[in-house]
């Protein structure tokens, strides 16, 4: 778009769903071109029947695109923005890069056009932490992005994704509890373990005990063996 302003075709985005593309501001001239392709050229009719594939709809289902959008040659950055960002959210997901998609996550809802686009931020979150393994926080934003929509915009608003959430939010309570359920074997596992070794530690210390009892008596009666017994030659200074 700036390149295309600077050669004297001014250009504005247009918020296709599931692409963005640009056309020139020029009367009349209802012609899209696809940045993502090289600056293919292609009418609008062709962007239906791209969308149709990608709604994987069939051949005698009509889809049609609401032309009003040439009517608007007003490039509202923020919204431009939030497309790009969601764009980029979307490649890192679908290249498992959670941690990357959180701080998208973080930098659109910094400049969020709206309430919505705040909210499906909120459920894309928490299924990031779900998948990270971060379940105590992805309950936390999975639960509220259920309980914020239902607020502001009634229950009918989460039935599309009310039904996988409230799955995955189950999905990670159970993780928890395993790992809870986990923790506490592994703790009184321990504390047996310490308990056995501090006895046999008593026991090897009664045996050490015994031995040296055992000992000291056999040193006494040794003593008292020698004592009885006379020295060599004294029988015989005796005698003499």
């Amino acid at each position: 778009m700036k390149l295309a302003r600077r050669v004297g075709v001014p250009m504005v985005g247009v918020n296709l769903p599931a692409h963005f593309m640009i056309r020139p501001v020029v009367e009349d001239m209802e012609v899209l071109v696809d940045c993502f392709k090289g600056g293919e050229l292609v009418f609008v009719e062709d962007v239906e029947d791209m969308l149709k594939t990608y709604y994987t709809m069939g051949e005698s289902e009509k889809l049609t695109i609401d032309r009003s959008f040439f009517n608007d040659n007003e490039v509202k950055p923020r919204s431009f923005f939030t497309r790009v960002l969601t764009n980029l959210k979307q490649i890192y997901f679908n290249e498992d890069m959670y941690e990357e998609a959180l701080l998208i996550i973080a930098y659109q809802n910094h400049c969020s056009p709206d309430e919505r686009v705040r909210l499906f931020n909120r459920r894309d979150g928490g299924i990031c932490l779900f998948l990270m393994n971060r379940m105590e926080e992805a309950i936390e934003e999975l639960s509220g992005y259920l309980e914020e929509t239902s607020e502001k915009f009634g229950e009918a608003a989460t039935a599309d994704d009310g039904g996988k959430v409230e799955a995955m939010i189950t999905a990670a309570k159970e993780v928890l509890q395993r790992a809870a359920v986990k923790r506490s074997v592994e703790e009184a596992i321990g504390k047996k373990t310490e308990d056995a070794a501090g006895a046999d530690d008593d026991d090897e210390k009664d045996d050490d005990e015994k031995d040296d009892d055992e000992k000291d008596a056999a040193a006494s009666d040794g003593k008292v063996v020698s004592d009885d017994v006379a020295a060599p030659g004294d029988g015989d200074e005796g005698k003499r």
